[in-house]
């Protein structure tokens, strides 16, 4: 009987809640809008290349499409607007990015 209880909690541990998915979903959404503030604002300083602001947006981009959280869109729209906003060489635009990757990371 203490085997089976044992065995039963692993395949529960194993298996995750919902819940804590969509918590790690939300958590990842947001800590990429954190970085992408961060690289928004460090870019804008000129602090950051052009080819890893580029880099970085295009693996965010990458990545945020794994995840199903309410706030994906938005930190999505962020980063092709930063992107954007690197292609161009517009470093007023990219620090327009950081008020929506700090809305996006709260």
């Amino acid at each position: 009987m203490k085997r089976c209880a044992v065995a039963f909690l692993l395949v529960i541990l194993a298996c995750g809640s919902p819940e804590g998915d969509a918590q790690k979903a939300r958590d990842s959404v947001a800590s990429w809008a954190a970085a992408g503030a961060m690289l928004a604002q460090e870019w804008t300083r000129g602090n950051v290349s052009d080819a890893y602001a580029r880099s970085t947006a295009r693996v965010a981009i990458e990545e945020l499409h794994g995840f199903n959280a309410p706030a994906r869109d938005a930190a999505l729209q962020a980063w092709r607007d930063l992107q954007d906003a690197v292609a161009r060489n517009d470093r007023e635009a990219a620090e327009r990015t950081i008020a929506a990757f700090a809305r996006v990371a709260r």
